[in-house]
């Protein structure tokens, strides 16, 4: 479904120029001034449409038989609709796609997250404030269990205090990081507003770095 929904998109930025130019030349062929206030100002054309609409109904639909490839071809490849974000997060030393880890690995990572979630929890009932220790997180832990399991031991273990002091240092020396494999760290920068969760992986090196920034 990828390989035909590129397909699609790329049918649809050609529809589409193909009806901008059309529509380009519709309004030169009206008058000039039409034409350089389409060109530069998107609201001109608009008006153009409405005014002169047996010219400029062919571009119109034209375009928007485009839109309707570019939406149909977005449905068929969520890889298209996802690649900015995954893209953007994927530059962060530290973050690895979910897909391509290991199992252990990913519920190294769902551990991670679900600490995550605690300390949201826990900043939701104190204003808004961070835990400063790992030991004001262990009540928040659902179900009062006691941690979370290790999937490489097969232990229940809470997170650790980290030594991290700053955010973008901690994600750029995550991968070379040594680490217990499986265990979690936490810890509060001294800015007491910025918290770092970071994960072994189960090659014993830094797998992933979260953060509230």
């Amino acid at each position: 479904m990828d390989i035909v929904g590129i397909i699609l998109v790329g049918m649809a930025f050609l529809t589409m120029l193909t009806g901008g130019v059309l529509m380009l030349i519709a309004t030169f062929r009206v008058n000039i001034l039409w034409g350089l206030g389409s060109l530069f100002f998107p609201i001109v054309g608009l008006l153009f449409l409405c005014m002169h609409w047996d010219k400029a109904r062919l571009p119109f639909l034209i375009n928007l038989s485009g839109i309707a490839l570019l939406v149909l071809g977005c449905i068929l490849s969520p890889a298209i609709m996802n690649h900015r974000s995954s893209d953007r997060l994927s530059r962060h030393p530290g973050y690895f796609a979910s897909e391509s880890l290991s199992q252990k690995n990913q519920q190294i990572v769902s551990n991670m997250e679900s600490v995550q979630r605690v300390v949201t929890q826990y900043a939701g009932t104190h204003g808004g404030r961070f835990p400063v220790k790992v030991d004001e997180l262990k009540e928040f832990f659902p179900g009062g269990q006691k941690g979370l399991p290790n999937p490489c031991n097969g232990k229940l273990e809470y997170p650790v205090p980290g030594g991290s002091t700053d955010l973008e240092a901690t994600r750029s020396s995550a991968a070379t990081k040594n680490m217990i494999p499986g265990s979690i760290e936490y810890n509060l920068l001294p800015d007491l507003a910025t918290y770092v969760i970071v994960g072994g992986g189960e090659d014993g090196k830094g797998l992933r770095v979260l953060s509230n920034k």
